[in-house]
């Protein structure tokens, strides 16, 4: 979130802002930028992963269909699901390598940067969200 208010001449309040890729780093982003007054959407593959944002209060947008009225849109799908700059927004990499978007693309690129600068949390978030699916799966 940083990186976006520092990267705009505008608050966070009020802006357009897609997340794209709703699991362990998405599902978290989400709540905090709406916290911060922004308007959300996320953009998903799954339908159950586009249910669970709704649900939470945001709009949500298949991956395959993203609309280019976004004033920031932030990737956290560590795969290559986007192109283009989206209409002008300014647009972020959170993913891990090798980020969402082909080389080349106008992006601020600071892929892995959760498990780069809080390695210890991130690999608590990934060992609960295993613990998780397999005891689902028993």
């Amino acid at each position: 979130m940083e990186l976006l208010m520092r990267r705009t001449d505008r608050s966070l309040m009020g802006m357009e802002v897609l997340v794209v890729g709703y699991g362990r780093i998405g599902s978290l982003l989400a709540p905090k930028l709406a916290a911060l007054g922004a308007m959300v959407t996320v953009a998903a593959r799954s339908p159950a992963a586009r249910a669970r944002a709704e649900a939470q209060g945001f709009r949500s947008v298949n991956i395959t269909f993203i609309p280019a009225w976004f004033d920031a849109v932030v990737n956290t799908v560590p795969a290559t699901v986007l192109e283009g700059d989206y209409g002008g927004a300014l647009c972020l990499d959170l993913a891990s390598a090798p980020g969402g978007w082909p080389k080349g693309e106008p992006v601020l690129h600071a892929v892995g940067l959760p498990g780069t600068y809080a390695p210890q949390t991130a690999a608590e978030v990934m060992r609960d969200a295993i613990y998780r699916t397999v005891k689902e799966r028993e």
